[in-house]
């Protein structure tokens, strides 16, 4: 039986109340102003067998257990079964403290800030689950175009200075991943119902000082392809965990031109790309692959760790340093003293569990994953695909942290000794088993 593509899209605003508190930087404090909503766009298809969701979220990232709800809550609404629907988000610096906020963490507010970012918490799954509902309420005929841009917003961020150290700041000939991936979905009358924008740059733009809500520079890029090509245009952040903007700092018109760039960029792709029948059934797999968790070198290496760190941790509150400040440095001794005492005991710490998800039809495919991936992994993993065009998106359906290089732990830099959960072998493992799910669809 021949197999009829149809696509629906839609939008809803999410953006909070004006003082939640923020995610993205520690101690930063609430939000205070508003410069652009934040929204959840919606991508439902189907080949009459098969359904599929794709969700757009300008947010930072999702817990496990917001994930398991949203999709919860979008299967009763829809029928769409829940593992079939993505939920990527842009990772942007300047929304809403939707992951893990533990006793003494900096993101911990006043009692009322507390309560209503709690209740737009509660509230954000159905609001999710009814974009996926209108997008799956808009289905119609389809035809599948798709094609491949290239954009300067994006700069490697891993700076080395005279001493060798690594530090977030700007390395202009360290890798990044410029290719800007599109799809494009038309109806068969030849109207745009969607596109899709695959783009690798960290939400940073107006670093840590701002305490505005915006989209950043991917709904500047969303709202221009929608206004020169139509439809309705979803960003799905790429593997950018060691890529920040390249126009940096508290100035709006950053937002304006980096976002302009890719939009630009992604239209004049887009509007030369033929729609053409979808080659092939909707195809949709996952997997739940373990990930080694990061280890000390040895005991030793282990011990003078926790030593620096709680150095590092006196020498803060002594100093009256930003809770912030003092709250991250405690974290990371916390960890660092689980994993000597790991390492002590020979009790292992249990590996990191990361879902990678998969959807294609005909001749394209997005593969998911759960972090904050490394660049060269994600060009890698893309270059290796059997699909003619391939998206990958990161920052979808959890957060399990960075996902470096193994070469970049010798390096250090915050990526690997502040933020990584993972050990030296995560990315080639990651890389391996992305390609195989998409192989396997194939």
């Amino acid at each position: 039986m021949k197999m009829q593509l149809q696509a629906g899209a839609a939008r809803a605003v999410i953006t909070p109340p004006i003082g939640v508190p923020m995610a993205g930087y520690a101690g930063r404090g609430p939000s205070d102003d508003l410069h652009d909503d934040l929204t959840a766009t919606a991508l439902v298809l189907s080949d009459g067998q098969t359904e599929a969701a794709v969700v757009a979220l300008d947010l930072l990232y999702l817990t496990d257990d917001l994930v398991a709800d949203v999709r919860s809550k979008a299967a009763e609404a829809t029928g769409i079964p829940g593992g079939n629907v993505c939920l990527a988000c842009s990772h942007t610096h300047y929304g809403p403290n939707t992951g893990r906020r533990e006793p003494g963490d900096p993101g911990q507010q006043p009692a009322a800030a507390e309560a209503a970012l709690d209740a737009y918490v509660a509230q954000l799954g159905y609001a999710i689950a009814g974009t996926v509902r209108m997008a799956k309420g808009r289905l119609r005929p389809a035809r599948l175009g798709h094609g491949a841009g290239a954009a300067d917003v994006g700069v490697n961020r891993r700076e080395r200075r005279p001493d060798g150290s690594i530090w977030l700041g700007v390395n202009p000939s360290g890798p990044t991943d410029p290719q800007v991936g599109l799809v494009r979905i038309d109806a068969e009358d030849g109207q745009p119902i969607a596109a899709l924008i695959g783009y690798a740059t960290h939400g940073t733009t107006l670093a840590s000082t701002c305490t505005a809500i915006s989209a950043d520079f991917p709904g500047v890029a969303r709202g221009i392809v929608e206004r020169l090509v139509g439809g309705t245009a979803l960003f799905l952040q790429g593997a950018c965990g060691d890529i920040n903007p390249r126009l940096r700092g508290q100035d709006w018109d950053y937002v304006r031109r980096s976002g302009t760039v890719l939009g630009c960029e992604a239209a004049r792709v887009l509007v030369s790309v033929a729609a053409e029948p979808a080659a092939g059934p909707l195809r949709v797999a996952s997997r739940t692959i373990g990930l080694p968790a990061l280890m000390p070198e040895s005991a030793e290496a282990g011990r003078a760790e926790v030593a620096r760190l709680e150095a590092e941790v006196e020498r803060l509150r002594a100093q009256g340093a930003s809770s912030g400040s003092v709250w991250w440095a405690e974290h990371r001794l916390e960890a660092a003293r689980k994993r000597l005492e790991s390492l002590e005991t020979g009790a292992l710490l249990p590996d990191i569990r990361a879902e990678l998800m998969a959807i294609a039809v005909g001749d394209v495919a997005l593969v998911t994953a759960p972090g904050e991936v490394f660049n060269e992994i994600g060009r890698a993993i893309k270059a290796r695909s059997p699909f003619p065009r391939t998206l990958f998106v990161g920052y979808a359906n959890g957060s399990i942290g960075y996902v470096p290089t193994r070469p970049a732990y010798a390096e250090g830099g915050y990526e690997v000794t502040h933020a990584a959960r993972v050990g030296p072998a995560a990315g080639e493992i990651l890389e391996r088993e992305a390609v195989a799910l998409l192989e396997s669809l194939r």
